[in-house]
C-alpha cells in the first residue's frame, strides 16, 4: 500500500491524495490524527512564549464527490475551516457538515 502524498494547494490550503483503495471513511480518522500531531507540537522554543500551542480547524473536500478538479475542490472546503471556527473550533468538517 502506497503512502499518502501531501501537497500546498495555496496560501492556507494543503492537498492530501490518499493511496487508491483507502474508503473516504478512514479520511475523517487521519484528519483528526493530523490535527492532534500539529496539536502536540511544542512551539516555545519558536515563539519563545511558554504554552503556545496549535490548534487548527480541518476543511475536507474528497474527489470526485465535491469537485472534479483541484480548483473546485479548493473553493468547496476554503471556507470550512472558518465555519469550524465560528462553531468552537478544533474540527474537522466536510461539506455536507454545512447542510
Amino acid at each position: 500500500m502506497r503512502a499518502a502524498t501531501p501537497g500546498r494547494a495555496e496560501r492556507a490550503s494543503w492537498s492530501v491524495a490518499p493511496p487508491e483503495g483507502k474508503a473516504n471513511s478512514r479520511v475523517g480518522p487521519t484528519a483528526l490524527a493530523i490535527q492532534a500531531r500539529l496539536g502536540a507540537l511544542d512551539l516555545e522554543p519558536l515563539a519563545k512564549e511558554p504554552g503556545l500551542r496549535l490548534r487548527m480547524s480541518l476543511g475536507i473536500a474528497l474527489y470526485p464527490d465535491h469537485g472534479a478538479d483541484a480548483e473546485s475542490l479548493i473553493k468547496t472546503s476554503a471556507g470550512l475551516p472558518l465555519e469550524a471556527r465560528s462553531r468552537g473550533g478544533s474540527l474537522v468538517l466536510f461539506p455536507e457538515d454545512l447542510a
